[in-house]
């Protein structure tokens, strides 16, 4: 008989949860650890290896409340649970997670579950019952530009004075800063001083709780009617579509994150971008639109797309965060890793770190960026279904050295930079270490040149993830040191 599914849901001691996909970035052994903390038996399975997964296996190692099951998943964990947490990668759709919903067993990521608590979580506060109600959470998703975006607003809020949380799709679940003790439930702020949820609760020192929000992750809000009460979309660009059946199926997982907003809440479009413009004249919008959108280059952060900028710009004002202010913190921003991160400058040649320009039009800004030097750009991997032909486009434009990796988006680009259309590119194609590729890279690089790694395209055909992927590079740039 399947049990009735609960409105919501704290773990308690005695409660079985199941983790799905621990995964190597950091969310699966955070969402472990945080039911493990709890006193909840965790079911931790994914179809990876022990041997691949030892990074994740080690940090969880002081838990004796986690069940592993590795290299394949059990049906019987997905029919009798309390709660089932899935990794983003999981698809939503998956039959062992159908399985559970048949059985009245909610599905969460840990984004939508931290965000169904702030909704629904009751603390004691001595005898009485507070319900936390309009945490004022900021959702920022898109295409492009969603990790910088957040990390700058991140910078920006805390520069001027706010408290305030960045987690999601960065590599930080916001489970992370959820603390259990046997009195309350506390939110852990990155200073390492606690909130409670009552104070946040009773609008004492308005706080901010910044998510990045990828389309997998939007979802799971969608399946639990969540949005977040501020949401930002950065642009609508074809991404994933190895995952979707279509680019329209992507655009409705992005829709998700406003689609239960309500007209107390905020959206904030980018004006620049078309499939935006055409939403935002939806009238099923509740909430107000405020519209963004760089009216020229803006040389603050010559990296940071004007978009982007005018995003946080847009939403600082909203929060009525003073402009002075604003404007220092945005010239202290160092930037993110891997998004057009500067490394340095060795034996008179460049180097970038582009490694999560994971689709073509963020690789072809990158080379816009840069236009008027010598680029020598290692890029290629794996495909998501995606148009390479304007940035083959772009690379026989603007490109000195083309330097490939093996994968069926190489393959694509290739097919496109025949003879007659690449001019005087020179290609070196089919490689499948980061190793050879700095190395054939540094053998064409000139003082002056750039060395560029934007790879337009997926990594799992060779690294663990893109993360990986800019750590090897670094790391054979400075061996050549």
């Amino acid at each position: 008989m399947s049990k009735k599914i609960k409105k919501q849901f704290l773990p308690t001691t005695g409660q079985k949860v199941v983790v799905m996909g621990l995964g190597l970035h950091g969310g699966g052994v955070a969402t472990a650890a945080f039911f493990a903390k709890s006193g909840a038996t965790v079911i931790a399975t994914d179809l990876k290896s022990a041997d691949d997964l030892a990074l994740s296996l080690e940090k969880l190692r002081k838990f004796k409340n986690i069940e592993y099951v590795l290299g394949r998943h059990r049906a019987s964990d997905f029919s009798d649970a309390d709660l089932i947490i899935r990794n983003p990668a999981v698809q939503n759709d998956a039959p062992l997670l159908q399985l559970a919903r048949k059985n009245n067993i909610p599905v969460h990521t840990d984004i939508s579950f931290f965000l169904n608590l702030l909704r629904n979580l009751t603390c004691l506060a001595g005898r009485q019952e507070l319900e936390i109600k309009n945490f004022p959470v900021i959702g920022i998703t898109g295409t492009k530009g969603k990790s910088t975006t957040a990390a700058l607003l991140h910078h920006v809020l805390t520069k001027c004075g706010q408290q305030t949380l960045l987690a999601g799709n960065i590599c930080k679940s916001p489970l992370n800063f959820v603390k259990i003790n046997s009195k309350n439930w506390k939110l852990e702020i990155p200073a390492r001083q606690q909130l409670e949820l009552q104070a946040i609760a009773g609008g004492e020192n308005w706080k901010f709780i910044i998510l990045e929000l990828s389309s997998w992750q939007l979802e799971s809000l969608g399946e639990h009617r969540l949005s977040p009460k501020l949401a930002l979309i950065t642009n609508i660009l074809p991404d994933h579509l190895n995952r979707y059946q279509n680019f329209a199926a992507y655009v409705q997982a992005k829709k998700l994150i406003y689609k239960y907003q309500t007209n107390k809440d905020a959206l904030f479009l980018n004006s620049a971008d078309p499939r935006l413009r055409q939403i935002g004249a939806s009238p099923s919008i509740k909430a107000k639109i405020v519209w963004y959108g760089a009216s020229g280059k803006d040389g603050s952060l010559s990296l940071i797309h004007p978009n982007n900028l005018s995003a946080v710009k847009s939403v600082c004002r909203y929060l009525k965060i003073p402009a002075r202010p604003m404007e220092k913190a945005i010239k202290s921003f160092p930037g993110l890793n891997g998004r057009l991160e500067h490394l340095g400058i060795i034996n008179g040649i460049t180097y970038i770190n582009d490694t999560c320009a994971t689709q073509p039009e963020a690789t072809i800004y990158a080379i816009d960026k840069l236009s008027g030097k010598k680029i020598i750009l290692i890029a290629g991997g794996e495909d998501k279904k995606l148009d390479f032909t304007e940035l083959a486009r772009t690379i026989a434009k603007k490109v000195k050295t083309l330097v490939l990796f093996k994968g069926s988006a190489s393959d694509k680009i290739l097919q496109w930079l025949t003879p007659s259309n690449r001019d005087s590119l020179k290609i070196i194609s089919n490689l499948s270490a980061m190793k050879t590729a700095v190395q054939c890279a540094q053998a064409e690089a000139k003082r002056g040149d750039i060395i560029l790694l934007s790879p337009g395209s997926a990594s799992f055909n060779l690294f663990v993830h893109e993360f990986d992927r800019g750590d090897q590079f670094k790391k054979y740039i400075n061996q050549s040191a």
